[in-house]
């Protein structure tokens, strides 16, 4: 025992040797001194700045946090007796439900058309707010852009009731948010939020392109020994009739030990590709990046730990634009390049079945019977 103790394994020494060398930035372009003195640790490789939901020292701070306090009571008591949710409301508490909390933008795409106006959907969103449905916050961080913050809009307390009654589910306590003045500081880290705003930017795009027939979160997916995998996203689409694809979303922020547990992650996944029959496996695996810099390593990991996976990468940037031919991307390693890679049914007006027809083929059968014969 004792002679092995000094001899090495060349291809542990080697891959423990690439885990040390994972590439970080050299430059800081923020303003050094407002800067967090580790900031080097997490910004993208390449020395940009933090993309638009991934800046680690971001914290919570509400907007106009008295806001409906006194009549969201009142709205969901009066809106109960009288059964009379609007259409518009019954939207956005289903999907905030679902997807946590949104953008103003997301919003918009998600439960509106293209007709529908803008000013219109602006007054919308603050007649929620005031009756105490929705809170509205955006986040403040030392790591300053010069650019302006969205506002977020996620489920109150008596938001998340209605959501109860409505829809049979409970909203996780992180995502009942109760608008107050944090002190200085003191608010609660976005991290818990930014992976739902980036993966909702992705499903926004699949609603556009009206293809999204279900949005799952960390779906409990049963593998051939019974144990099981949960991917970070789940998104069944449909490219013509009869022909549903399902996707898995994976979102990639940058904290403390992400490339080690970047790696269990892969690994794990490995591992439930290995385990699923084929018709259950995905036929792509997006994985949300925070930065372009980044992609080189994901997908060098990828290509080492999840080798049966077809994925395909993007980041917030690239999702937060308009879709198009270089939303989706491979890295290829000997020219360095990241190459455009499209899925041409995910385009809006693709040939194919859409979403919407296909939903609207489902129909109801009701025994219309009322007193059995005797």
């Amino acid at each position: 025992m004792a002679d092995n103790i000094l001899e090495f394994n060349d291809a542990k020494q080697e891959r423990r040797s690439k885990r040390l060398n994972v590439p970080i930035a050299t430059t800081n372009p923020y303003d050094p001194k407002t800067s967090p003195t580790d900031i080097l640790q997490f910004l993208p490789p390449d020395g940009s700045m933090f993309g638009l939901y991934s800046d680690p020292y971001a914290r919570m701070a509400y907007y106009m946090p008295k806001n409906g306090n006194n009549s969201a009571r009142y709205w969901l008591e009066s809106r109960l007796q009288e059964h009379s949710f609007t259409e518009n409301e019954l939207k956005l508490i289903h999907f905030l439900t679902e997807h946590r909390c949104a953008s103003r933008s997301q919003i918009t795409r998600a439960i509106f058309s293209e007709k529908d106006n803008v000013y219109k959907i602006r007054d919308f969103l603050q007649k929620c707010h005031n009756r105490g449905i929705i809170s509205a916050f955006t986040w403040i961080t030392p790591c300053d852009n010069g650019k302006k913050k969205p506002l977020i809009y996620g489920l109150t307390r008596v938001g998340s009731e209605a959501a109860e009654y409505l829809y049979h589910v409970k909203v996780p306590r992180d995502f009942k948010f109760q608008a107050v003045q944090f002190p200085a500081g003191l608010g609660p880290s976005m991290k818990t939020f930014y992976p739902y705003l980036a993966a909702n930017e992705l499903y926004c795009h699949l609603k556009v392109a009206d293809r999204i027939i279900k949005w799952e979160r960390e779906p409990r997916i049963l593998l051939e020994d019974q144990t099981y995998f949960k991917p970070h996203f789940v998104a069944d689409v449909i490219k013509d009739a009869g022909d549903l694809k399902s996707l898995w979303i994976e979102v990639v922020r940058i904290t403390d030990g992400w490339y080690e547990n970047t790696i269990k992650r892969f690994t794990y996944m490995q591992n439930a590709l290995e385990k699923l029959q084929t018709q259950f496996k995905p036929s792509r695996i997006f994985i949300i990046a925070d930065s372009d810099s980044r992609i080189p390593i994901l997908s060098a990991l990828a290509e080492e730990y999840v080798p049966d996976g077809v994925i395909r990468f993007t980041t917030d940037e690239r999702l937060a634009g308009e879709w198009s031919e270089q939303t989706l991307v491979t890295y290829d390693p000997n020219s360095q390049d990241l190459i455009g890679s499209p899925i041409p049914f995910l385009f809006k007006d693709a040939p194919g079945m859409s979403a919407s027809t296909y939903l609207m083929q489902q129909t109801m059968q009701i025994e219309d019977d009322l007193f059995e014969d005797m």
